[in-house]
């Protein structure tokens, strides 16, 4: 898959950025919400909307267009699972907005 070389993924567990970059979580059995930032660093002017596609273990949690701010950098989505976290290996991918869902930032983290 080809990705964006300046665009990256931070997660956390508000809509600030950590610049620790979490991987892992000790969520298990909470409905504390994640989230992903979609970094862009200055690719943003050309694009206002996304496509987030966030799984676990290979099962899509979510797969939604998302409405992002052409003004800034740092753009997120939180996802809050309906029961609880499970434990395993999760993974978020931004698309961009287009015919082919070009893909723009993929990172991976874990909960346990």
């Amino acid at each position: 898959m080809r990705l964006y070389t300046d665009a990256h993924i931070n997660f956390s567990l508000s809509n600030q950025v950590d610049e620790q970059n979490l991987s892992s979580f000790k969520l298990s059995n909470s409905r504390t919400p994640l989230y992903a930032h979609l970094q862009l660093e200055g690719l943003t002017a050309a694009m206002n909307n996304i496509f987030v596609k966030w799984t676990h273990n290979g099962n899509v949690l979510l797969f939604s267009k998302k409405k992002i701010d052409a003004l800034t950098e740092d753009n997120w989505v939180n996802w809050t699972p309906e029961d609880h976290w499970k434990t395993g290996n999760y993974e978020v991918i931004f698309y961009q907005f287009d015919e082919l869902l070009t893909p723009i930032a993929s990172a991976n983290y874990s909960i346990y």
